[in-house]
């Protein structure tokens, strides 16, 4: 009994020393890069933000297409967010960067920047949170968040992390023709 408990400790143990010490590169590439390889993009608005029966959040948001800039994205979206997000939520993950004007927005440190969704999990995930009513510019690549920029939240028509990926959009249609 005792060598099946301290196997349990020990695997225990070694899946902690397992969790993300790295930050995954894919999620800080340059803005064309992310442009190019994600195949749909659209402004969204949150909907609604799913809870458990006690009230706790779920991680579960629906999505309601504003715009598709890219790709094929249906009129309602739901998908499923690490409900990490919304217990470490923060002025940054409310922030849009002064209409991401802010220079700090547009800063690489290596292959990171700065972004609403700074928060990495131990798999090495993005916990992003959501609140109910917002606009945001998505970038649906499976089914979670894949870059630091996928959710970044747009309070005006003329923001220029919106003005940015619609640029980057037309830039590669043109280039694809």
């Amino acid at each position: 009994m005792k060598t099946i408990l301290a196997s349990i400790i020990i695997a225990m143990n070694a899946s902690s020393a397992m969790a993300c010490t790295v930050f995954p590169q894919h999620m800080g590439v340059e803005h064309h890069e992310l442009v190019a390889r994600t195949p749909s993009i659209a402004l969204v608005k949150v909907e609604h933000i799913g809870t458990d029966a006690g009230g706790k959040i779920n991680g579960n948001v629906t999505f309601e297409t504003v715009d598709v800039l890219k790709g094929v994205v249906p009129d309602q979206k739901v998908m499923k967010f690490s409900p990490i997000g919304w217990m470490y939520d923060s002025e940054l993950s409310k922030s849009d960067f002064d209409r991401h004007r802010d220079p700090e927005f547009w800063k690489h440190y290596g292959r990171i920047s700065i972004g609403r969704l700074g928060g990495v999990d131990t798999t090495c995930q993005l916990t992003p949170s959501f609140e109910s009513g917002k606009t945001y510019l998505a970038f649906f690549d499976g089914e979670r968040a894949e870059h630091l920029h996928s959710f970044e939240l747009i309070k005006h028509a003329d923001d220029a992390w919106l003005g940015k990926v619609r640029q980057l959009i037309d830039m590669r249609k043109q280039h694809d023709k």
